[in-house]
């Protein structure tokens, strides 16, 4: 469970982060983020895997941006604050509104699977967060890319564009390796503090 202090702390800090980026569209992005037709501070990662309680994804994307930060620095990559702060925490924007309350007959949630999918345009997973995306920011071709790819090899058609990625943007490898890695070792930390 992410406390109610903690989902705020959380949209402070992507909001104070996406205030950094110099891009038309910026304050387009963040008024939709704070508006009503948008659940990114509260919806959850996913459906029954990591982070899928109430708030998982906002903690996600930051959990990713940090990771990312990590790996960019360790190998030496130079990819710049703003694109690893507009691509980590825009890369699973495919996720806004896709979560519903699994609610049982009886009319409660159900506690082994809270959530169930509701995709009304399931146009894949990295292909629709950049779509979301372009709609309200200007991406950089090296953004747009590394967003699209975010699931490497969990990607079926990644296996035919692997080597021309690799090629025109190996950003979008480190990308991948943040969200796995924060998916696997950050994302169930948060809730069990």
């Amino acid at each position: 469970m992410i406390s109610d202090e903690k989902i705020l702390e959380n949209k402070n800090e992507i909001i104070a982060l996406l205030q950094q980026v110099e891009r038309n569209g910026k304050d387009k992005l963040i008024d939709w983020l704070n508006s009503k037709e948008c659940d990114f501070f509260i919806a959850p990662a996913s459906s029954m895997h990591h982070l899928h309680v109430i708030g998982g994804l906002a903690q996600h994307s930051l959990n990713v941006y940090h990771t990312l930060q990590n790996l960019n620095e360790l190998f030496n990559q130079n990819i710049s604050e703003e694109t690893m702060i507009v691509s980590a925490l825009l890369h699973d924007f495919c996720k806004i509104n896709l979560y519903k309350n699994n609610i049982l007959k009886s009319g409660s949630i159900s506690a082994s699977k809270p959530f169930v999918t509701e995709d009304l345009f399931p146009s894949g997973h990295g292909e629709k967060s950049v779509m979301i995306a372009m709609n309200l920011i200007d991406l950089t071709e090296q953004e747009i890319l590394m967003i699209r790819w975010h699931m490497g090899l969990y990607d079926r058609a990644f296996i035919q564009s692997a080597n021309q990625v690799w090629k025109i943007c190996p950003a979008a490898y480190l990308l991948f390796q943040a969200d796995w890695m924060a998916s696997l070792y950050v994302d169930d930390e948060e809730v069990t503090q």
